[in-house]
């Protein structure tokens, strides 16, 4: 899952990319949840939305957006 969202690409790519959208979305939403993957927060959430990778092994935040009080700081 984090390969093909190792470089931001809309969500649906990504999606289509891994294998069956059906077993695919759940794991997708569980890596956007614990922040494995990460969009930007300004942005509604769809299936053209930029995904790419989220916090680091650091824990320190890649993309614009996805800080959250108390985590990553």
């Amino acid at each position: 899952m984090l390969e093909a969202f190792a470089e931001r690409r809309p969500l649906v790519e990504g999606v289509r990319a891994v294998g069956d959208p059906l077993e695919v979305w759940p794991v997708v939403f569980h890596c956007l949840w614990s922040g494995r993957l990460g969009v930007e927060l300004g942005n509604p959430l769809h299936e053209r939305v930029l995904v790419g990778p989220g916090r680091t092994s650091g824990g320190q935040e890649r993309l614009a957006g996805l800080a959250r009080p108390g985590v990553g700081a």
